[in-house]
């Protein structure tokens, strides 16, 4: 049962004597042979049997397993098993009038598009209006707009610019380049501080809230970033993502993790702007985030200082190609 090795190349190679050296390298990859613009690991065979090939979307392999291990948390769990994550941006464009090439009614409000120089900041507020086309209009009042939620997550990222793979709005929105998260009822722990005469919808709003917020907190941190790019698929650089792919997204489970403290961890940086992903390890905003999200799910501070390291240096983050040291 031997593992599968992942060869990565820091570029393309194109000259003839480049081909012939990677050929002769590679008859003799077995010596383990560092070089300058190869890099070797090792991915388990019963991994490739389940059809898990996710190292090939690192050039560090490491980060395979680094995703594995955030992945492994016991205080996360998939969204889909503690949301509504819900409806697809197909929905949205099928029933709504593009605002982008009409004129629509200020009938519902949607963020349609995910501009990474506007969307700097985990809060932000809606970029469009718009109404449904003329034999959609029982169907978006019914079935698309009340599935609109104030916590939406990225369904397309342009991984060389992007600052927020999750925003929260001041009030409830549909998507398009945006899916809506909604937590169930089931997911929201009593928070002792609410008062326990108010009204059970207001108590449920509080909460939905209050996990709205960590939920946007720990998806805006470097184990959340980790978790978007081991989700990747076709186009590495930027890549759109299945409702499937998003629906299985871990994130903390408020029902074990201290959620509140990740709320008002975003409370104080909610608008204050995030560094492109490529600048990451610079990124003030970002390593605040990671102190408080390591505490809430017992990563180490130098753990994920590490990861952000190594997350810049990956070519379809940083557009730059990367050598290896021999």
């Amino acid at each position: 049962h031997a593992p599968t090795l992942f060869v990565s190349l820091a570029h393309k190679a194109d000259l003839p004597s480049e081909i012939e050296e990677i050929r002769d390298w590679l008859t003799a990859v077995h010596e383990r042979r560092p070089h300058k613009w190869h890099a070797l690991f090792e991915w388990p065979e019963e991994r490739i049997a389940q059809g898990d090939w996710s190292p090939a979307q690192w050039f560090d392999g490491e980060l395979a397993f680094v995703a594995d291990e955030i992945e492994s948390l016991a205080s996360l769990r998939p969204l889909v098993e503690m949301a509504l994550v819900e409806p697809a941006g197909q929905a949205i464009r099928g029933a709504m009038i593009n605002p982008l090439k009409h004129e629509p009614k200020p009938v519902y409000s949607v963020m349609w598009r995910h501009r990474t120089g506007r969307q700097t900041t985990m809060r932000t507020t809606v970029d469009c209006v718009t109404e449904p086309k003329p034999t959609k209009g029982d169907y978006a009042r019914n079935a698309l707009w009340p599935k609109a939620s104030r916590l939406l997550v990225a369904a397309r990222i342009r991984t060389t610019t992007v600052r927020t793979a999750s925003v929260l709005l001041d009030q409830p929105v549909l998507g398009n380049l945006w899916i809506p998260v909604t937590p169930r009822d089931s997911c929201l722990r009593f928070d002792a501080r609410l008062n326990v005469h108010e009204h059970s919808r207001q108590r449920s709003a509080y909460l939905s809230l209050r996990v709205q917020k960590a939920w946007c907190a720990f998806l805006n941190s470097t184990p959340g970033t980790v978790l978007f790019l081991k989700r990747r698929a076709k186009t590495l650089s930027y890549p759109a993502y299945s409702m499937d792919q998003l629906r299985a997204l871990p994130c903390p489970d408020p029902r074990t993790a201290d959620a509140n403290a990740l709320a008002e961890a975003f409370d104080r940086l909610q608008d204050r702007e995030l560094r492109p992903w490529p600048e990451m390890d610079q990124c003030p905003v970002r390593a605040e985030l990671d102190a408080v999200v390591g505490r809430v799910v017992g990563l180490g501070l130098d753990q994920i200082a590490e990861w952000r390291r190594k997350l810049v240096l990956e070519p379809t983050i940083s557009n730059k190609a990367r050598a290896v040291e021999p």
